[in-house]
């Protein structure tokens, strides 16, 4: 089972202080999860997710119980945007898997799913 902080976290953002494109960091297989119950945001809005290169490492990255899921190619692909935007939670955990999106049409994620990382193996786990 993964859990909080993935590698990834790292690989994203030593890419970003070795200069690459933020838009091109997350590779296009990678999972893109966008956490929480709300709608997913409308398209040309800019909006906060987390990635990772399996479901269960990107879900390890976000405290919510249900969300909704992409990957970085099926956002990509219609000409949207994953860029690299490492930045604290919340509650002050440095998330180097966090990612902007936007996205440029009908939305890539899909339907809400539950979260199978246990919460003491997410971010922000015990705060």
């Amino acid at each position: 089972m993964a859990t909080f902080p993935h590698p990834c976290g790292d690989e994203y953002a030593k890419a970003k202080e070795d200069g690459a494109d933020p838009t091109t960091i997350v590779p296009g297989d990678h999972v893109i999860i966008l956490g929480g119950t709300k709608p997913v945001p409308d398209a040309g809005e800019t909006f906060s997710c987390v990635a990772g290169p399996t479901l269960e490492a990107a879900a390890a990255a976000a405290p919510y119980n249900q969300f909704r899921v992409t990957t970085a190619e099926a956002i990509r692909a219609p000409g949207g945007v994953v860029e690299c935007l490492p930045e604290k939670s919340r509650r002050g955990t440095m998330n180097r898997q966090h990612v902007h999106v936007t996205e440029v049409g009908p939305t890539t994620f899909g339907p809400l799913t539950p979260n199978p990382v246990p919460k003491a193996d997410r971010i922000d786990a015990g705060k």
